[in-house]
């Protein structure tokens, strides 16, 4: 497994438990500037 796979892999299931337990607005605001880190 790609080194920069699995780290993308562990900073995506935190973010799928805060858009769980985030308002929706918060979590989908929020969402996409994690993923655009990458």
């Amino acid at each position: 497994v790609p080194e920069g796979f699995e780290l993308c892999v562990r900073l995506m299931l935190p973010g799928e438990v805060a858009l769980v337990t985030c308002p929706p607005d918060y979590a989908y605001d929020k969402f996409p500037r994690l993923l655009m880190k990458f």
